[in-house]
């Protein structure tokens, strides 16, 4: 697997068992932890969070994001509104690059 690959693990793995699973993956595909994303809302996910260099905590429970804000984790709150936001800055920037390339 190359290394911008994604693996998608098909069974449902909790708490230290995601983590596990991860670390196995990584050693299966070669990938080195350090580099690898993780993304979760809930705290039961800290232990996988943990395993790996960017860790993301998306609309993460209270206990989570705590944890998250403690250990200076990124923490993305999406709603409607933030994604409604994102939607426009995207077309703006890409109004901008189109402009320069004419």
């Amino acid at each position: 697997m190359a290394h911008d690959s994604i693996a998608t693990v098909c069974r449902p793995s909790y708490r230290r068992e995601a983590r596990t699973v991860a670390t196995e993956l990584a050693r299966r595909f070669g990938a080195n932890l350090a580099e690898c994303w993780a993304y979760s809302d809930s705290s039961n996910d800290i232990p996988l969070l943990s395993a790996v260099g960017n860790r993301v905590a998306v609309n993460a429970d209270v206990k989570l994001t705590n944890h998250a804000q403690e250990m200076g984790w990124q923490i993305l709150p999406l709603t409607r509104a933030s994604l409604t936001e994102a939607r426009r800055r995207v077309k703006r920037q890409a109004k901008t690059v189109r402009k320069r390339g004419q």
